[in-house]
């Protein structure tokens, strides 16, 4: 839940405040695949699994260094 409200704020908020000379990519994914006629939802999903990918392969990645880090400083 938190993490849907956290995206949804990013992408409000990158919307409103960014240019249109530079834009994220979850901004620049919405609006190179919107037209006055309809939304092209396919490629506006696919462009978000492509988004996403790079931090989902970081984190499977990172995941055993993380979680030693984080249980490192437990109090028994």
């Amino acid at each position: 839940m938190l993490a849907s409200i956290t995206a949804w704020n990013e992408l409000f908020f990158a919307l409103i405040l960014t240019g249109s000379a530079s834009y994220t990519a979850p901004v620049a994914n919405t609006q190179i695949w919107q037209s006055f006629e309809e939304v092209q939802w396919r490629q506006v999903a696919a462009g978000g699994v492509l988004i996403s990918l790079p931090i989902v392969v970081l984190g499977v990645v990172v995941q055993r260094y993380l979680v030693r880090g984080l249980t490192l400083g437990a109090v028994k």
